[in-house]
């Protein structure tokens, strides 16, 4: 006998089980074994559960992505009425629908969404974009258009940050030069008198060991960084505690240096 998911699911009790008398009429013996409204649906209950298993799963796919794509039924409904103990499950199991009515701007190809949920957001975006555009004379404030797919959309993105990625890698490649030339030419650079000033504007002008304002050096506290120095790499000094440091390797307080 063969059984439809809406058959199996009107006979439903109001706890979520089925009677005996329900199931008796279906040919189903008491208690129900495991599979049973697979089987029902693939119309193979027998002595051979590999026989009704593997004809079983191509029907229950489609009969669960009809449900989930071209119902309101929640998804717990659907899990409990096959026997599904995960929701998400449930929207792997139903795989994933083309939304015909919805084009991708960039490749015109149909959104494919992998679960209600993105439906749900395609569409609401989408109507906020179409309502954007007819009330506003300006651009849409977004580098990606609406609808757009999945492809097109990190193509765009990526597209996007490239102007980031090759100032970074300019930024790095002249890091490395800053710190292969030598050290009384990266003195010179415009690089060092950036940082020098910026140092000296966190110190307030003055020594960070006695707060003296005349002659002050910037020093490194350690030249792993150089090129792009932290902010804790710098101290500022005075000339009398930068030769104290020199001459005894150490800060005039005691602090220690690299």
């Amino acid at each position: 006998m063969r059984v439809t998911v809406g058959e199996i699911m009107a006979a439903q009790t109001p706890s979520g089980g089925w009677t005996r008398e329900a199931l008796a009429v279906w040919g189903v013996s008491w208690p129900p074994p495991k599979g049973w409204k697979e089987a029902l649906i693939a119309g193979s209950l027998g002595p051979s559960a590999k026989l009704w298993l593997d004809r079983a799963r191509p029907i229950i796919k489609s009969d669960i992505s009809h449900l989930y794509w071209e119902t309101d039924i929640p998804l717990k409904e659907i899990a409990d009425a096959y026997g599904i103990d995960r929701l998400q499950l449930v929207a792997d199991a139903a795989g994933e629908a083309v939304m015909r009515q919805y084009a991708c701007k960039e490749c015109k190809d149909p959104i494919i969404v992998g679960s209600r949920s993105a439906a749900e957001t395609l569409v609401r975006e989408t109507a906020r974009h179409e309502r954007y555009l007819s009330t506003s004379k300006r651009f849409w404030p977004s580098l990606i258009p609406t609808p757009c797919c999945k492809t097109c959309k990190d193509r765009l993105l990526y597209e996007s940050a490239r102007p980031a990625r090759e100032e970074l890698e300019q930024r790095q490649h002249r890091a490395r030069e800053l710190g292969r030339m030598p050290y009384q030419d990266y003195l010179q650079t415009a690089e060092w008198q950036q940082r020098r000033r910026d140092a000296l504007k966190r110190a307030k002008y003055s020594c960070q060991t006695c707060s003296a304002k005349d002659e002050l050096h910037v020093h490194h506290r350690t030249y792993i960084r150089r090129g792009m120095e932290h902010p804790s790499d710098l101290i500022v000094l005075c000339a009398g505690c930068h030769s104290l440091f020199h001459q005894n390797a150490r800060l005039a307080e005691g602090g220690r240096a690299a």
